[in-house]
């Protein structure tokens, strides 16, 4: 035991801990849950938002993360990782949508859809960022690091209406 209480190599310990997003599993699951929000989402606000830069963006969320989802799963089958995207919101992801549903349409929504979309997207940049880095698959980091300035130019462009 170390001088601290703590059993065994505390040094041993953390780099597991600071790489937890950066298994190819737990990388699969986060990307392809928050690919599928964002779609959600913004298929609520196609329909909801009542301001002309919200309705763009959000069609480019569509657009763009149907691609990012495609690629993903193209990205998957050939690295052989025997992971396969999600195909459900965690129950988290589930309840923001079930806001947005609730949400009248106009100001109320757009406030709620733009905030929901900055945090996600600051989120996502963040772990592409860390599977870049540090990932396990070598096909999954090309897919990240090409898919990293996509997501960062979607959160530029949210924070812009915001």
């Amino acid at each position: 035991m170390s001088r601290s209480g703590k059993i065994g190599n505390s040094r041993k310990q953390q780099p597991k801990q600071a790489n937890t997003n950066c298994t190819v599993r737990n990388f699969v699951m986060q990307a392809s849950i928050a690919n599928m929000f964002e779609i959600e989402s913004s298929k609520l606000a196609a329909g909801k938002s009542q301001n002309p830069e919200v309705q763009e963006f959000a069609e480019c969320m569509i657009t763009d993360h149907n691609k990012v989802f495609d690629e993903l799963g193209y990205t998957l089958q050939s690295s052989g990782s025997g992971v396969t995207p999600v195909d459900m919101l965690d129950y988290k992801h589930q309840e923001l949508i079930n806001q947005l549903k609730m949400a009248s349409p106009g100001a109320g929504f757009d406030k709620r859809y733009i905030d929901t979309q900055t945090k996600s997207h600051a989120k996502t940049v963040k772990l592409y960022k860390e599977y870049v880095q540090n990932g396990q698959d070598a096909a999954l980091k090309t897919f990240a690091k090409k898919t990293l300035p996509i997501l960062e130019r979607h959160h530029e462009l949210i924070k812009a209406i915001h």
